[in-house]
């Protein structure tokens, strides 16, 4: 016997309604479509088996409000109430994710016998401004952040359990999960003229780098029922979990979006030559300060 389902669900609303009164005119807006399908198999009375596929996919502006007055008198003066931002980009998140799932079950030799796989895949795309006051008034200059994330997971677990004894039911497990997840990250940076001297003043450059995150779990379990009396049943459960993990960060200069001025590299070559020049004085007078031959 065959049994299908299909369900759905599409949301969209105006997310935390905070309005960008500097990026553009654009509505605050969060959008979410996602469907399951389930599958239900059962040919005879000792088997049956489920099979569930999810899709989600998620959109959702995240401005941040800000509050309070400007010290120079330019930007408007702002309260909780009003929920505005002030960034010169918007927050944003996309996530795309497919969700497996497959249980199965027999019964055979006087037991219940399970298998449960399961995998996610999942991609999500962020953006985050830095610059939440537009602070920095240079239109070139870049001060948000992305990320990229992916992420792909298993897992199975096995279980064998008894059916209706006496004195003592039981069941033993075993379960393993695999996660591989990598972010990818560009960070723009820009030295504000109000707190760097120049030739710092006004510099813009990106970082760029990944971060690899792996995890790996392996685990035995076992719940126990012992039937004392009528009155009385004790129940023990134990799990055993192993864990394995790792993670780096490799981080990168990117490229500068506003390149140092000359005065910049002026100023470390003239370091550069201090330096040597330093370095030839020492080695002249330790030379001269030795004594001479007979």
């Amino acid at each position: 016997m065959l049994f299908r389902s299909f369900s759905g669900v599409y949301d969209t609303n105006n997310a935390d309604n905070v309005r960008n009164i500097v990026a553009g005119p654009k509505q605050p807006e969060a959008e979410t479509d996602s469907y399951r399908v389930s599958v239900n198999w059962q040919p005879g009375d000792n088997f049956n088996a489920r099979f569930v596929y999810q899709h989600i996919d998620r959109y959702s502006d995240d401005s941040k409000s800000v509050s309070g007055s400007d010290s120079l008198g330019v930007k408007p003066t702002l309260t909780p109430q009003d929920e505005v931002s002030l960034a010169k980009s918007n927050n944003f998140g996309e996530l795309d994710a497919d969700i497996y799932n497959l249980t199965m079950n027999w019964e055979m030799a006087g037991h219940d016998w399970t298998m449960v796989y399961g995998r996610q895949e999942s991609v999500k795309i962020a953006q985050t401004e830095n610059d939440r006051a537009d602070y920095i008034q240079d239109p070139q200059a870049l001060t948000h952040q992305g990320t990229n994330t992916e992420v792909e997971s298993d897992n199975i677990e096995l279980r064998i359990a008894s059916l209706g004894n006496d004195s003592w039911d039981y069941m033993f497990g075993l379960y393993w999960n695999d996660q591989e997840t990598e972010t990818l990250f560009e960070a723009n940076t820009t030295i504000p003229s109000q707190i760097a001297p120049p030739p710092f003043a006004g510099l813009s450059f990106s970082t760029v780098g990944a971060i690899p995150v792996n995890g790996e779990q392996t685990a035995i379990f076992t719940h126990n029922k012992f039937y004392v009396s009528d009155a009385w049943t004790v129940e023990l459960g134990l799990r055993y979990t192993e864990f394995e993990s790792f993670r780096r960060a490799d981080v990168f200069f990117g490229e500068y979006i506003i390149g140092p001025p000359d005065a910049l590299f002026d100023l470390v070559d003239t370091l550069l030559k201090d330096r040597k020049s330093t370095r030839l004085n020492s080695s002249h007078s330790s030379v001269s300060r030795m004594p001479s031959s007979a």
